[in-house]
């Protein structure tokens, strides 16, 4: 059966991972008609229980992204969605082994995507290559706030303490909306730069915000290889905007 360390302990990780998963499973399947999760076997049950993990994952990680911000009750909630996702998944009593399923009927992009190596051909090799890997997703949360200033982390969620980019990767893009409410669709995000090592440095101009108004700024980021193709975007995070 699949490594049972392969769900993440790390929040930041255990986002990413989540939505690796939930977005992989709704690709189209091998039958006309047919979803990822039905090659894997899942009950609709269990395809919309991952769905609501990675709604509650991105939901908690929203808080625990701020860091000593965060309100404790919400990194305890984290950290009981993560062993509630474990006990899930290979539970001795409960388990689904969802796992399992896709160790036994995925493929090896899907075993890459969501590091499934017991019983699977990535068994064999002790090194996976990450070139051109799609599925590939950083992680961005909020390193400080200050006025008209954010500083953003911005790191591959298989190793986090560190600051370079994935093996294969060219640079991670981060893509910004400013506004009072929630950007409507993707197209409303505008290019903001690169990180470097790890790290996206955002300013704004406070001639632009209306005092009597509350401004957020929603954050992505999206790893580009080295011949340009743009890999699974990250998360988005929410961050207030001090005037």
């Amino acid at each position: 059966m699949p490594d049972r360390s392969r769900i993440p302990k790390n929040a930041a990780s255990f986002t990413a991972y989540m939505v690796r998963w939930d977005n992989l499973q709704m690709l189209p399947g091998k039958i006309p008609g047919k979803q990822k999760w039905n090659d894997w076997m899942f009950t609709l049950a269990e395809r919309k229980k991952i769905t609501f993990f990675r709604k509650r994952a991105e939901k908690l990680y929203k808080f625990v992204a701020i860091g000593k911000l965060c309100p404790p009750t919400k990194k305890t909630q984290m950290r009981i969605l993560i062993n509630t996702v474990k006990d899930y998944d290979h539970g001795n009593v409960n388990g689904h082994h969802l796992l399992a399923k896709i160790g036994i009927s995925g493929t090896i992009s899907d075993y890459e995507s969501l590091n499934i190596k017991a019983g699977t051909a990535l068994a064999l090799s002790t090194h996976t290559s990450h070139v051109e890997n799609p599925g590939l997703q950083p992680v961005v949360s909020l390193r400080k706030l200050g006025y008209c200033y954010h500083e953003l982390s911005v790191v591959n969620p298989e190793t986090p303490t560190k600051k370079a980019v994935p093996f294969g990767i060219f640079y991670a893009k981060v893509f910004c909306y400013v506004g009072t409410e929630p950007p409507n669709s993707p197209g409303d995000y505008t290019e903001k730069g690169n990180a470097k090592y790890g790290i996206f440095k955002s300013t704004f101009n406070v001639d632009d915000f209306d005092p009597k108004l509350k401004y957020y700024a929603w954050y992505y980021a999206c790893y580009y290889s080295k011949k340009g193709n743009a890999c699974t975007a990250s998360a988005v995070l929410q961050v207030p905007i001090v005037v």
